[in-house]
C-alpha cells in the first residue's frame, strides 16, 4: 500500500514539474519513451539472473 502511495506522489511531483516548465512530458508524443524505463531495467534483471549477456 505504502509503495502505490510512493508511485502515486512520483507521477504527481513529475507532471507538477512539467506543468511548471511549461512542457510536455515526453512520452505524449512517443510512446517509445515511455517504455525505455521499464525495458532497461528488465534487461538489467535478466543479465543479473544470467538469462542473457
Amino acid at each position: 500500500m505504502v509503495s502505490l502511495l510512493v508511485f502515486a506522489l512520483a507521477w504527481t511531483g513529475q507532471f507538477a514539474g512539467h506543468a511548471r516548465e511549461g512542457k510536455k512530458p515526453s512520452f505524449t508524443q512517443d510512446l517509445q519513451f515511455l517504455l525505455i524505463g521499464p525495458l532497461w531495467t528488465l534487461r538489467s534483471l535478466w543479465r543479473r539472473l544470467g538469462l542473457i549477456e
